[in-house]
């Protein structure tokens, strides 16, 4: 487990912009997201996940995001989308 992951663990969830945190939390949980590397472990992935704001953290929630999807490789994404895609195509909503 990477000291990065470890650390925000210890901080917890990150507060809710509307909560006006100061700038050095804010700084902190950025400056140590963005030191992780992708891809991340699973095991990371359900540690960070845990770290969401409520709503929102000017825009950090974004890498946090990113970091999270790191764990499925692009090539799971790809057979995802092509899975999906015919599915979306096809789709005929029922009107009452």
């Amino acid at each position: 487990m990477r000291k990065e992951v470890e650390q925000l663990a210890l901080m917890g969830a990150m507060p809710d912009e509307t909560d006006e945190p100061t700038d050095v939390l804010i700084d902190k949980y950025a400056d140590l997201l963005g030191k992780i590397t992708k891809p991340i472990t699973l095991d990371e992935a359900h540690i960070l996940i845990k770290l969401f704001p409520p709503t929102a953290l000017y825009g950090i929630e974004w890498t946090l995001l990113h970091l999270i999807e790191s764990v499925y490789p692009e090539t799971e994404f790809i057979k995802y989308k092509e899975l999906i895609n015919p599915k979306i195509r096809n789709y005929h909503p029922i009107h009452d």
